[in-house]
């Protein structure tokens, strides 16, 4: 466990992101101008998409389906917000430190839940990737715990592609989901969140190795105040925290200080 405390200045965080799940507002429509209006000063950009899905009914049959989302941006679309009838997601791709990342949750969800009169949540997810890569004097390897290397370099008669360690474990609070994913990447994020709207700062060198470490941890309830998601903010974060440093070694975080 790689030992450190504050924050590290060169994080390898390239997107982070908190989903808030709501019981839907079926007239979710009619208060977006309201909710656009109230964030616009600091989140300017602003998209309504329409989003084809897959439902199954009872019988078993599927059809695709539509939904609206509407997307609220800054001006450099480094940050923003998406919303749904039953949803607030806010993400970024410049995560500086969690004390400048709450208040910005917080900022949508608030707003959000005040005009649409929404005072309880049943979901909470905070999701963290950090796309780890080498340099000339160290590898990316080096930087990680060892059973999340792979074992692929072993295998001299075989090519390399993509390997995963992929750790699944229940919280206090909720489901921790942890996956480790090494080869040398053609994405700039895992697949499951492309396509992201916002600009990334960091893409993966797909000419060398490199590893995404990606840390999801999930609040579910039946039924939450509003008023508890900054507390349980501290507490979802505080396991991803640990299992990073679990996760690096100390080449990592004097490479990072």
């Amino acid at each position: 466990m790689a030992k450190f405390s504050g924050r590290l200045s060169q994080a390898p965080v390239v997107y982070a992101l908190c989903e808030i799940r709501f019981a839907q507002v079926l007239k979710m429509a009619a208060k977006v101008p309201d909710i656009q209006e109230h964030l616009r000063e600091k989140y300017d950009g602003f998209e309504e998409e329409r989003i084809a899905g897959f439902v199954v009914a009872g019988t078993g049959q599927s059809s695709v389906d539509t939904e609206l989302r509407w997307r609220f941006e800054d001006a450099d679309q480094e940050r923003g917000y998406i919303l749904r009838n039953g949803a607030l997601v806010f993400h970024t791709t410049t995560y500086e430190d969690f004390e400048q990342f709450v208040p910005e949750v917080l900022r949508g969800i608030e707003t959000v839940s005040e005009i649409a009169k929404i005072s309880r949540f049943q979901r909470m997810g905070l999701r963290f990737i950090d796309l780890i890569e080498g340099t000339a004097d160290i590898s990316a390897d080096q930087l990680v715990h060892r059973q999340l290397r792979g074992f692929g370099s072993e295998l001299t008669d075989v090519r390399e592609g993509i390997s995963q360690y992929v750790f699944n474990g229940t919280t206090k609070i909720g489901k921790l989901v942890f996956r480790a994913t090494r080869g040398h990447h053609n994405v700039y994020l895992p697949p499951d969140l492309l396509p992201v709207s916002l600009n990334l700062k960091r893409s993966p060198d797909p000419t060398n190795p490199s590893i995404f470490l990606d840390t999801d941890h999930i609040f579910e309830s039946k039924s939450t105040p509003v008023s508890e998601i900054k507390k349980l903010l501290g507490e979802l974060k505080a396991t991803i925290s640990a299992t990073f440093k679990n996760a690096i070694t100390d080449e990592a975080v004097k490479l990072w200080k």
